[in-house]
């Protein structure tokens, strides 16, 4: 993924270095805003089912 959204941010001619470094920089944010809000649900569902998870 980081390779393509780079490629892609890139290639926009009209984009500045900054500009291009704020996109990455949002969407490892939010990427990392998903992978907690993931990872809660599925620790909670384990714990519905009584598996003891090693985190």
């Amino acid at each position: 993924m980081d390779k393509k959204l780079i490629q892609v941010v890139l290639s926009i001619r009209s984009i500045t270095r900054k500009g291009a470094l704020e996109i990455v920089k949002y969407h490892f944010k939010r990427n990392q805003i998903a992978y907690q809000s993931h990872r809660k649900r599925k620790i909670a569902f384990a714990k519905e089912l009584g598996v003891k998870v090693s985190l």
